[in-house]
């Protein structure tokens, strides 16, 4: 029983989204673990299943539900950062989405892809993708561009931050280009 309820919480909390627990999947688990027919029906069992419910519950955009008070609080500490740091946060949360948006899009070209490894893995990625995978010179641009704000960011590198925010003085600037990469990879979804 514990190894069903581990396996359920890591589906629900794994970084990765491509590696996530779908709702569908997540309470089909949590039915199974709470059939009377499971070995043990404890009220640790029952508290820890419920809990993954509302994880799940969670994760899932909801309408007309009010936010949680942690949901509050991190709002709050988004609000209050220096802008900067807002900013690298958000190009950082914006390529890792775009890179595994398109990890799943070209997921059939893997074997050939560079691997994970290897030295400057995003830039051969992207590369890869350009060459190999036809994606636009316009995005495999923005995605250059988002690769070298979140590595100056992540990195805590001025010069390639500082030559990313040459390019995209302001934040509405950086939220053009990150929208220009989401309308592009949507559009490569729907080929």
């Amino acid at each position: 029983m514990a190894a069903e309820v581990k396996e359920l919480y890591n589906g629900l909390c794994v970084k990765k989204k491509r590696h996530r627990l779908t709702l569908p999947q997540a309470l089909d688990k949590l039915q199974l673990l709470l059939q009377p027919s499971a070995p043990s029906t404890s009220a640790s069992v029952a508290a820890t299943a419920a809990a993954a419910t509302t994880a799940a519950a969670a994760t899932e955009p909801s309408k007309g539900l009010s936010p949680t008070p942690l949901s509050v609080q991190l709002q709050r500490r988004e609000a209050s950062a220096p802008p900067e740091q807002r900013i690298g946060r958000k190009v950082t949360n914006h390529f890792d989405i775009s890179i595994d948006d398109l990890l799943m899009v070209f997921n059939n070209r893997k074997a050939r892809a560079p691997h994970p490894q290897e030295e400057s893995y995003f830039q051969k990625l992207i590369d890869f993708w350009h060459t190999e995978c036809g994606i636009g010179e316009s995005l495999k641009n923005d995605l250059h561009m988002l690769r070298i704000g979140r590595n100056g960011h992540d990195h805590k590198d001025a010069d390639k931050w500082q030559r990313f925010r040459q390019s995209f003085p302001t934040e509405e600037d950086v939220l053009v280009l990150m929208d220009r990469v989401e309308t592009a990879i949507r559009t490569l979804k729907l080929r």
